[in-house]
């Protein structure tokens, strides 16, 4: 039996809604970085550059922008098994058109290039003469994948939880920038969260 057949819906819908809940929260914690960022900065370059926190803050946006790079990422792969939207659309017969668009979205902004040539998994040329280059990701290109991210998951929600999906979304959006508990575990278990007085 393949592990298409062999993966149990609900396990595999809470699971990739977490991978999910993993890029909200990072994406969170960059703003809040971003901010602390800006109050540190100055237009004096010579200070900016002798400032240590200010340098240890920028190393830790650099790690979450990645982080999300790379997950954004490896969500358009095709294996089976893997922690991604095209294993959940072959699952439930869905969103295949949709998910080919977000994955030739993310090619075309460069951010598959960059988890791969910078990232994670990378590829390297053979050559030091040859340079292996680091694109630029706009922050606006950043955010349209995640909303399209977002978006996703809530249709396969919408699909495994029918119409309660929109409580338990809406719930967490108001709860967003609670760090309470790791990405992952919160959005896994959104179809548990109650109404908070």
């Amino acid at each position: 039996m393949s592990i298409l057949k062999q993966t149990e819906p609900d396990k595999l819908i809470s699971h990739l809604r977490g991978e999910v809940g993993e890029i909200i929260q990072s994406w969170v914690i960059l703003n809040i970085y971003d901010l602390k960022t800006n109050e540190l900065q100055t237009d004096n370059i010579a200070d900016n550059i002798k400032n240590e926190n200010l340098l240890l803050l920028n190393l830790v946006r650099k790690k979450f922008r990645d982080d999300i790079i790379s997950r954004l990422s490896e969500l358009t792969s095709t294996k089976h098994g893997r922690l991604n939207f095209n294993f959940a659309a072959d699952k439930f017969k869905t969103q295949k058109d949709e998910i080919k668009e977000f994955g030739d979205f993310l090619k075309e902004k460069n951010l598959i290039f960059r988890r791969n040539k910078n990232i994670a998994h990378k590829q390297m040329s053979p050559k030091w003469e040859q340079i292996d280059p680091s694109p630029a990701i706009r922050r606006r290109v950043l955010i349209k994948a995640i909303a399209w991210t977002i978006r996703i998951m809530k249709n396969f929600d919408q699909l495994h939880l029918g119409e309660d999906y929109r409580r338990v979304w809406n719930l967490e959006r108001k709860r967003r920038y609670k760090l309470d508990m790791p990405g992952a575990a919160k959005y896994m278990m959104l179809p548990y969260v109650r109404k908070e007085n």
